[in-house]
């Protein structure tokens, strides 16, 4: 098939992209356009683009004539049956643009044409074999011959009215020609066996009433040759006035039926083949490509070709441009324009091509050129033609420029139409780097790095596209030395060495010298060849220098600082202080300088003084009362007028004052009292509500020994308003009456609690008194209470009073063999509280031979615990034992109530924690001394054994005897145990606090120890209390030359 003939019938009948002009009635078939269609597998539809030589998928608004060809999808678009392979595709179609409107369209057929002398020349551009490999190999018959319709229920249909053909006398540029094809059916059911050929125009977007099914047989051969699909050109036509036809193939007209049917259907015209000489038959019968080797074109169409090119003119300048066409056919050809205007002032040659004129203005112009040949075929490029605006002038000369300094200058230009400018670089050319052009203003800033000379051209365009370059000189002279220098700070007298640095960006030689008009200060000096300063400066102040720097190439650089040169410093005199915590102190930190200058004291930056000290910057005293022990390291810094300045470090302790005797009480921390004449012994200790402390124990009063008490003001004075002048003593029985325990009632009455003896017999005896010492008559008989246990010996050691008011007792009576331990306890008035034990009595043994209570504690459940001794008869054990409420044993706690550690020891004192652990104090035997002893017990009588060593403390206060008779719990939890520390001859108070561990508290004293001397034999603490401010008041008593009370306060 020559590609000549599908353009001829383009032209013959219409263009093949147009629509047909309403109202104008039209014969003969109707070119809607080309297409290539691919039947079988991976079934295809491409149109031929109106205005190209190959084929694309077009969207829906560029198909032409507006004709939708869609695939519907098949899954084995053929079938093999009797050595014959049928491949089918069936595609949908719709009669409509879309917005654009369509006229109804009849009998549309996809036209295969084929020529009568050239076998090779078909409408076949490939076909694929069952493997899917192009069949494209020499000297190999493949033919497809078309079928009639043929549904993708693989069942060739009998109705034969979807083959088509035109004879010549319907198209007559098909000379020698049968063109066939397959017609499209517009469908009235849903199988399409009900249809017409009248497609209606512009149906719903999505609506494809129409179907065409391309149906071809061929011999099944090898795998290789038998065809799988198949790819053809059609030219797709409508003929609104004739009749559909019926084709009668060659094998028809054999057995003289029409499709498998004796009459042709109504509305449809016979079409019969005639015969010819060609191999297989009818030329209908016998489509095939060639058997020679060639190599399929993209061309299509056979028409002029025309070649165009964008161009830029400039506007009032002659132009020289042209267009050039070629003819296949040989024909001149005709140039024109058919789209688009030449720019004003220009004119197209219609014969040569040729371009000519001056344009008149500037802008763009899309024009479309076309090269038509005799025929009528042409051939259109559409090109931009683009006309520059005159340019404009330019002015800018050569600049001169210094590296590593701004630069600024303009290139100036001015447009003849006044049109925006735009300032670049000539391609090619650059500027010095580090210089850069605004584009906007033609600006050229910024500090160049390099020097030399630097041709630059700079290139000015208009809007309008109009260019003036001009070239100019950049000369970058080089950089000057850089100083990196900074102020200088000098001592006078001191040696100096210092560097003005300088580096060139050449490495060039450099030189050192001071700038015009300044000088060095006297005794300095520069070096010129290596910019050292150097000497010693003989005077102080400051100056400000300027020196100078010269390259070998004459470039200079200046920098001025300032020398400060600080006077000869002074020298400093101070040495490690040793202050107390909580004590004012006062020391000078001494300085003198050699200038006589003013000086003035600081410390030194980063350095601190102790909490509670300050320094006075003028004198250097140093004063305060330093709040907080340690030691610290703290430099002075001394500074005289002219700058100069000296430090100095020294460390300075702050000892803790922590068991400090309190000298704000009695004297020196103590206070000593004679109550009588000859021993008076303060045997216990309370603190009133009100600070006041009272003492109580005995005195002698020439015969025996009577209770004594005595109240002291928060300073330790003798309260005048107790008793006599401070004092009370009291007689009960007819000898010895001693005071062991007192306690302060919530009424403010005291009771003091002992012992009387009326010579053969001792009997626990308990005395009250009002708040400002006289005896409480009701209680008892007068004040007093005496009670005997039976037998001969009974002492109370302890007392407590109860939240009810009643009070109990705590001590030992005689069985008649040994002493058990002995409890009593009274009601407010005195009178036996018979609820308790027996008739308000309990008496318990612990061991073999003498037991003792010495301590008595309440706990908050009301029970009661005594500590004390257990005896075997050899040695004593500290012993426990808790009471219920009502005196009888608590069977809960240790072995029925009682517990005894084995100490060598004796139990003095007992404290309770909050936790319900209990604490008691005293002595143990180490084999040669008695030491401080502290055992812990869980409230279940148990040893705590995370105090201490396995509950227990003993740590030695001196070196011979120490015993403890006092135990208090601070609130920090801090234990203090008070009693006496012997060195052999004579006996100290001694204090020692705990930690809530057992080990010994070193912030306290001395490693955890303090001990007082009251000078002669020394004195003995029986008691302790702990104040609301923190400090402890030990009471006992000293020797000096006779026994008196003694009581001494330490800090805290």
């Amino acid at each position: 098939m020559r590609r000549s003939t599908l353009l001829g019938l383009c032209l013959f009948v219409s263009a093949c992209s147009t629509q047909p002009t309403p109202n104008v009635v039209e014969t003969g078939p109707r070119v809607l356009g080309l297409v290539e269609v691919t039947a079988g597998e991976q079934a295809t539809v491409k149109w031929v683009a109106p205005d190209a030589d190959t084929l694309s998928a077009l969207d829906l608004s560029s198909i032409p004539a507006g004709l939708d060809v869609q695939v519907v999808p098949t899954t084995i678009p053929y079938f093999d049956a009797n050595g014959t392979r049928y491949l089918y595709s069936q595609f949908k179609v719709r009669n409509g643009k879309g917005s654009i409107p369509n006229s109804d369209l009849k009998n549309v057929t996809f036209l295969a044409l084929d020529n009568t002398t050239t076998l090779g020349d078909t409408a076949i551009v490939s076909m694929r074999n069952a493997a899917g490999a192009s069949i494209t190999s020499v000297d190999v018959a493949r033919s497809l011959r078309p079928t009639h319709r043929m549904d993708t229920s693989s069942v060739v249909q009998a109705l034969g009215a979807d083959l088509q053909l035109f004879s010549e006398s319907d198209v007559s540029a098909f000379a020698n020609s049968f063109p066939w094809g397959f017609g499209v059916r517009h469908c009235l059911d849903v199988n399409c066996d009900a249809y017409d050929k009248t497609l209606p125009g512009n149906p719903a977007l999505n609506q494809f009433d129409g179907r065409v099914t391309l149906a071809f047989k061929t011999p099944i051969t090898t795998s290789a040759n038998t065809p799988k699909s198949a790819s053809m050109l059609y030219l797709v036509v409508a003929d609104n006035t004739t009749n559909a036809r019926v084709v009668q193939s060659s094998e028809e007209q054999l057995t003289g039926t029409v499709a498998g049917k004796s009459t042709v259907p109504t509305g449809f015209d016979l079409v019969k083949l005639p015969g010819s000489g060609l191999p297989g038959g009818t030329q209908l019968g016998n489509v095939r490509v060639a058997g020679t080797a060639s190599t399929t074109t993209t061309t299509l169409l056979t028409r002029p070709s025309l070649t165009a090119s964008n161009a830029t003119l400039q506007q009032g300048q002659a132009v020289t441009y042209a267009v050039s066409g070629s003819d296949p056919q040989g024909s001149a050809l005709t140039y024109s324009v058919s789209s688009g205007t030449l720019p004003a002032g220009l004119t197209l040659n219609a014969s040569t091509g040729a371009v000519s004129g001056t344009p008149s203005s500037y802008g763009t112009s899309s024009v479309t050129f076309r090269a038509t040949n005799a025929s009528g075929e042409f051939d259109e490029k559409i090109v931009t033609l683009t006309v520059t605006a005159t340019p404009p002038s330019v002015t800018v000369g050569n600049q001169s420029l210094t590296q590593g300094q701004s630069a600024n200058f303009t290139v100036t230009a001015s447009d003849p139409q006044d049109l925006t400018l735009t300032y670049s670089l000539a391609q090619g050319s650059t500027l010095p780097v580090g210089l850069s052009l605004n584009a906007s203003t033609g600006v050229v800033s910024g500090t160049p790095t390099v020097f030399g000379t630097f041709p630059v051209t700079f290139q000015v365009t208009n809007s309008g596209g109009g260019t003036t370059s001009k070239t100019v000189t950049l000369s970058v002279t080089a950089t000057a030395p850089s100083i990196t220098l900074g102020n200088q700070s000098l001592t006078q007298g001191q040696a100096a060495n210092f560097n003005v640095t300088a580096s060139d960006p050449q490495n060039l030689s450099l030189t050192y010298s001071l700038a015009q008009g300044s000088t060095l200060l006297a005794g300095l000096s520069l070096d010129g060849s290596t910019g050292v300063v150097s000497g010693t400066p003989s005077v102080f102040g400051t100056f400000p220098v300027t020196f100078q720097v010269t390259n070998s190439g004459g470039a200079s650089a200046t920098k001025t600082i300032t020398l400060t040169i600080t006077a000869t410093p002074p020298s400093v005199t101070v040495g490690n202080q040793t202050l107390l915590q909580g004590q004012s102190a006062n020391f000078t930190v001494t300085a003198s300088d050699p200038q006589s200058l003013s000086l003035t004291y600081s410390l030194a930056q980063g350095s601190t003084l102790p909490a509670g000290l300050s320094l006075n910057g003028s004198t250097g005293v140093v004063s305060g009362t330093p709040s907080t022990a340690g030691t610290t390291s703290v430099t002075f810094q001394v500074t005289n007028s002219g700058g100069g300045t000296a430090s100095k470090t020294i460390t300075i302790t702050v000892n803790s004052t922590s068991g400090l005797l309190d000298t704000t009480f009695g004297t020196g921390g103590k206070v000593t009292t004679p109550v009588g004449t000859s021993t008076d012994d303060a045997r216990t200790l309370v603190m009133q509500p009100d600070g006041k402390l009272v003492a109580a124990g005995y005195t002698f009063n020439g015969s025996n020994f009577d209770f004594a008490l005595v109240r002291y003001n928060s300073n330790g004075t003798l309260d005048t308003t107790f008793g006599s002048g401070g004092k009370i003593t009291t007689p009960i029985g007819t000898s010895h009456d001693v005071a062991f325990a007192l306690v302060v009632q919530s009424d403010g009455k005291l009771v003091a609690a002992g012992y009387t003896s009326n010579g053969t017999n001792d009997d626990f005896a308990l005395v009250r008194y009002n708040s400002n010492g006289s005896l409480d008559t009701t209680f008892g008989t007068n004040g007093k209470v005496t009670t005997d246990f039976g037998m001969s010996a009974d002492f109370a050691y302890a007392l407590v009073v109860q939240p009810d008011g009643k009070l109990v007792a705590a001590g030992a009576t005689y069985n008649g063999s040994n002493s058990d331990l002995a409890l009593v306890r009274y009601n407010s008035n005195g009178s036996l509280d018979t609820t308790f034990g027996t008739s308000g009595k309990v008496t318990t043994p612990i061991g073999t031979s003498d037991d003792q209570a010495h301590a008595l504690v309440m706990q908050p459940d009301g029970k009661l615990v005594a500590a004390g001794q257990a005896s075997n008869g050899s040695n004593n054990d500290f012993a426990l034992v808790r009471y219920n409420s009502n005196g009888t044993l608590d069977t809960t706690f240790g072995s029925g109530g009682k517990i005894t550690t084995t100490s060598y020891g004796i139990a003095h004192a007992l404290v309770m924690q909050s936790d319900g652990k209990l604490i008691a104090a005293g002595e143990t035997y180490n084999g040669s001394t008695y030491d401080f002893a502290l055992v812990r017990y869980n409230s279940n009588g148990t040893l705590d054994t995370t105090f201490g060593a396995n509950g227990k403390v003993t740590p030695p206060v001196g070196t011979s005897q120490d015993r403890a008779y006092a135990l208090v719990m601070q609130p920090d939890g801090k234990l203090v145990a008070a009693g006496y520390a012997s060195n052999g001859t004579n006996y100290d108070f001694a204090l020692v606090r705990y930690n809530s561990n057992g080990t010994l508290d070193t912030t306290f004293g001395t490693n955890g120890k303090v001990t007082t001397d009251f000078g002669m034999s020394g004195g003995i603490a029986f008691a302790l209390v702990v104040q609301s401010d923190g400090k402890l008041v030990a009471a006992g008593y000293s020797y000096s030359p006779t026994y008196d009370f003694a009581l001494v306060r330490y800090l805290p």
